[in-house]
């Protein structure tokens, strides 16, 4: 048995969620109503009844986290295929040999949205690595935490400079000339993922920057 919850409502790119595993009733790490799901052999879930898909989470994952690791996974600070992503790169059953590794990990992780394009993955998408540093880094910010909490899918994001002085100096406030300098739109949730579409102010060493593209 796993833990079962709620993952990847629909989405601009219509994501799906595969996990081998059989029909599992519990319930979910974030306290919401147990779920029951019956998945068939290739552990596609095609409920038509819900908006949702459903992530399980095998127990033998869930003892190969760390208690920071977990901590993060229970507040959606960790995606609920986290624990999936550590198996495989650390080359761990059903993940052995060639079938793991971090860049094995890596395209796992885009696997779970076969609608996007290799190309329109930015540079550090599905590295489990920056999803866990990025989690540390923000663990003790709270209103950011509650906003990721509080996203959901569709929601777009507006952000800017947290100082005037620097709102007087980027070059996107000044052509705009308001308080902002991007935007992005949430597909999925926790934490979020995202599209946000780069131009001419992206960073000039990143391949992926001048470009429309999915953001962890």
């Amino acid at each position: 048995m796993g833990v079962s919850f709620p993952i990847f409502a629909s989405s601009p790119f219509d994501v799906g969620y595969t996990e081998q595993t059989g029909t599992v009733t519990t319930e979910s790490i974030s306290g919401s109503q147990a779920t029951e799901i019956n998945k068939s052999a290739s552990g596609i879930d095609n409920d038509a009844e819900s908006e949702l898909g459903t992530a399980v989470i095998d127990e033998d994952f869930l003892d190969n986290l760390t208690e920071e690791e977990m901590k993060f996974l229970q507040i959606g600070l960790l995606p609920d295929y986290y624990p999936q992503l550590k198996q495989c790169k650390e080359q761990k059953p059903p993940y052995m040999g060639a079938k793991g590794g971090i860049e094995a990990s890596i395209e796992l992780c885009k696997s779970f949205f076969p609608n996007v394009k290799p190309g329109q993955f930015s540079k550090n998408f599905g590295n489990m690595d920056y999803m866990l540093n990025w989690a540390r880094e923000v663990q003790n910010d709270k209103a950011l935490i509650e906003m990721i909490q509080a996203c959901k899918v569709g929601d777009a994001v507006i952000s800017g400079p947290n100082r005037p002085t620097v709102m007087e100096d980027d070059m996107i406030c000044m052509l705009t000339k308001g308080p902002y300098f991007h935007a992005t739109l949430i597909t999925h949730v926790s934490p979020p993922v995202m599209i946000e579409a780069m131009g001419i102010t992206g960073d000039s060493s990143d391949p992926t920057t001048d470009q429309v593209r999915m953001l962890m």
